[in-house]
């Protein structure tokens, strides 16, 4: 990341006179990695106000929280990731800044995800049980996300480059709303036992390239509808159909081969009369 003299110093001097930490109820303690990520949460993200509400705003708060881990030596994990949102879903953060935190997370998604690449390492995130929303809103970059047993919406609404985007067990709207749109790349969203409308809906739209939306025992309205629209690429779109099972198994394997998964391959249906294979 590059960054201009005003973006280096945007929130710098806020977060140095944060005195205390968060003061909220949930397990963590002073100068752990969950209450230094909450600082910089709250010093850059919530107490400007700003949110992520335009891809400027976005960018420019990348900017800083890069800067200000760069210079406070502070390296989190995926599992200080999965910490993090454990530790606000207890808290009800998103209650105070629906989008800025959820973005938040995104931006802590990205940052790891291109320090990883550089040394070689797959990135892989697995959302914990929570109820929060627009968890990853307009992440930049992901290698694997897992998200499991999520009662949110808007999860990885906008996101846009990454390997797998994985739904599993989640009940909400909106999750990967947009994905992979403006020129954005993904290889694969899958779905599997989620209850909920607009799934990958408009994904990969305005030149937006997505390899596969998949979904598997999935339910509401307006499944990946209209995505690959306004010069979009979409690979394949399947949903709820022998075809949609014996692909979604194949890519179980290749997943669980590649990455160390442990997803379970679903039971395939019987072929129906009009000749599905």
């Amino acid at each position: 990341m590059t960054l201009s003299t005003a973006q280096a110093n945007f929130g710098l001097e806020e977060l140095a006179n944060i005195d205390g930490g968060i003061k909220n109820k949930g397990k963590h303690n002073e100068n752990s990695m969950t209450e230094k990520l909450m600082g910089a949460y709250e010093g850059i993200v919530y107490d400007k106000n700003l949110g992520y509400l335009t891809h400027t705003l976005n960018s420019e708060i990348d900017n800083s929280l890069y800067s200000y881990f760069t210079k406070n030596k502070i390296e989190y994990s995926e599992q200080d990731i999965s910490d993090l949102v454990e530790y606000a879903n207890v808290n009800d953060f998103d209650k105070k800044d629906v989008f800025g935190f959820g973005a938040y997370v995104g931006s802590l998604i990205s940052m790891l995800t291109e320090k990883n690449e550089k040394l070689g390492k797959h990135t892989i995130i697995e959302i914990p049980e929570n109820h929060l929303d627009y968890l990853g809103n307009k992440c930049e970059k992901f290698d694997v996300v897992k998200i499991g047993v999520n009662y949110g919406s808007g999860a990885f609404a906008g996101a846009r480059k990454g390997n797998l985007l994985y739904v599993e067990d989640c009940k909400g709207n909106l999750f990967a709303y947009g994905a992979g749109t403006r020129g954005g790349n993904i290889k694969m969203i899958i779905g599997t036992n989620v209850s909920g409308d607009d799934f990958a809906y408009c994904a990969g739209r305005e030149s937006g390239n997505i390899g596969a939306i998949v979904g598997v025992n999935v339910s509401g309205l307006s499944f990946a509808d209209y995505a690959g629209n306004d010069d979009g690429k979409i690979g394949k779109i399947l949903k709820n159909s022998r075809k949609a099972d014996i692909e979604y198994n194949k890519i179980v394997d290749e997943l669980n081969k590649e990455y160390n998964l442990g997803l379970q391959q679903v039971k395939v249906r019987e072929p129906i009369e009009c000749g599905e294979s």
